[in-house]
């Protein structure tokens, strides 16, 4: 119809096979989708530089490209509240191949893993139903299973720490990865445990409000969440610190600047001076 769009790309095609493996038989109907979609694109904007390559490859033509990284609204520091008790950490997502859901469950039984620290695991996927039977098993595990929006954020808010440990061993985490929750966690103040391949890594270990696993082992992992329990123990300024470094690197608004400013570039009619442009108002959270 030659209307001129921008794709913003959040993972690869192989993300949905991995995610629903009964899709397998529609895998070269889902990859000729994606080169069509891309390859008549204006832009593409991906949230790793790993996703804008493969993006670009699968495009088949030269497409003007970008990465920005998932953020966060700042009005989401409203909502931040103080750590419930019994303290526990959370992981909130996908409960998906690419998420180390196995290797955060075996870390969770591991004898590194603090005794006073339970483990919440908020979401729904392939693993949900090795997650509800190591909660049946491990009294300091807890699945809530899927959650609204605001109930799962709700969760974060009082958590002392978010996991968000993908896979570092897994093709399609090379790539990189940005995992909204990260944002939102650290926007809501809480210390986060990542993994070496989340594109916000380095930022988070300089501003010391997160741990960091560079190995798919639970030992590792669970010697991580050991440390920066010890962290959030002893700083409690820790907290403030990784709500700051939401806001000067991974807030919505500055972002959401950043694309609007990338798509009115490769789409010129959306510039103001057009005449044809409508205002951008704040992220909705109910219809984003």
């Amino acid at each position: 119809m030659r209307v001129p769009y921008v794709v913003e790309v959040n993972g690869s095609t192989d993300d949905a096979l991995l995610a629903h493996p009964r899709l397998a038989p529609l895998a070269s109907v889902l990859r000729g989708l994606a080169q069509l979609q891309l390859g008549g694109a204006s832009g593409l904007i991906a949230v790793t530089p790993g996703l804008e390559i493969w993006a670009r490859e699968v495009a088949g033509r030269p497409v003007p490209s970008t990465w920005l990284p998932n953020g966060a609204e700042l009005r989401l520091q409203s909502r931040r509240a103080k750590p419930d008790t019994p303290p526990y950490a959370v992981f909130v997502g996908k409960l998906a191949p690419w998420q180390g859901i196995v290797q955060l469950l075996e870390a969770a039984a591991h004898g590194d893993w603090p005794q006073e620290l339970r483990l919440v695991i908020v979401g729904d996927g392939a693993h949900a139903e090795l997650v509800a039977k190591n909660a049946a098993t491990l009294s300091h595990v807890e699945y809530r299973g899927a959650q609204s929006r605001k109930d799962a954020q709700d969760i974060l808010s009082r958590a002392v720490m978010s996991i968000s440990t993908q896979s570092v061993s897994l093709a399609r985490n090379k790539r990189g990865v940005s995992p909204l929750k990260v944002a939102e966690s650290l926007m809501l103040g809480v210390p986060v445990v990542v993994s070496s391949v989340n594109v916000s890594a380095q930022d988070i270990s300089a501003a010391h409000v997160g741990s960091l696993v560079t190995r798919d082992e639970p030992q590792q992992l669970a010697a991580a969440v050991k440390d920066l329990w010890a962290m959030v123990n002893r700083q409690p300024s820790v907290r403030d610190r990784a709500a700051k470094l939401a806001v000067d690197k991974l807030s919505w608004e500055e972002i959401g600047r950043k694309t609007y400013m990338f798509m009115t570039s490769v789409v010129p009619s959306l510039a103001p001076e057009s005449g044809h442009s409508r205002s951008v108002g704040p992220y909705d959270q109910e219809h984003p």
